[in-house]
């Protein structure tokens, strides 16, 4: 291959390098800015939605916690006392740091902000569990699956690129 190739491969190596460390900073802020709010794991809790549309409700605690295992939840209007419909989640999405794992059970829709009643059957076996909470965010799933498909295609592509481009130059030595 002609060395020609290295102004073109080096350049778009770099540029999805680029996109890819910005790829990964936008899908950490999305994931950090889709939060609600957040209560202890308790058999009875009080949340304020301050947001309405599609929501999730996740299970955060300890990696290799079983605290959520059996737990059903119930979610109602504290105001008109009006039960909002909590559909289960076909594929759990998981996301783990150092301590703590989140784990998505329900999803939801709310019409309307304000105080929620949350109740959770089950959670008296768990109680006593401080490091367990129950944690709303928006539903950001579409968006985190693209960011993640485009943040492959950026790693595939700048390593493409990079060792292309090592390649090129070895032969033209």
């Amino acid at each position: 291959m002609s060395p020609e190739w290295l102004r073109i491969t080096i350049p778009v190596a770099i540029v999805l390098a680029a996109l890819l460390i910005y790829l990964v900073i936008r899908l950490i802020g999305v994931l950090r800015g889709a939060v609600v709010a957040s209560v202890p794991l308790a058999a009875e809790s009080e949340v304020a939605f301050d947001a309405t549309g599609p929501m999730l409700l996740h299970g955060e605690g300890p990696r290799l916690s079983t605290a959520f295992r059996n737990l059903d939840f119930s979610l109602a209007d504290v105001e008109t006392g009006q039960e909002v419909v909590l559909s289960g989640i076909l594929f759990k999405q998981s996301s783990s740091g150092l301590r703590k794992t989140r784990l998505t059970l329900r999803s939801f829709t709310l019409d309307t902000d304000g105080t929620y009643c949350l109740s959770v059957q089950g959670a008296s076996d768990s109680g006593g569990l401080p490091d367990h909470s129950i944690v709303f965010t928006r539903d950001r799933r579409s968006r985190v699956v693209g960011l993640i498909v485009a943040i492959v295609f950026c790693g595939i592509g700048a390593t493409g690129g990079l060792g292309l481009s090592v390649a090129i130059y070895l032969v033209n030595r």
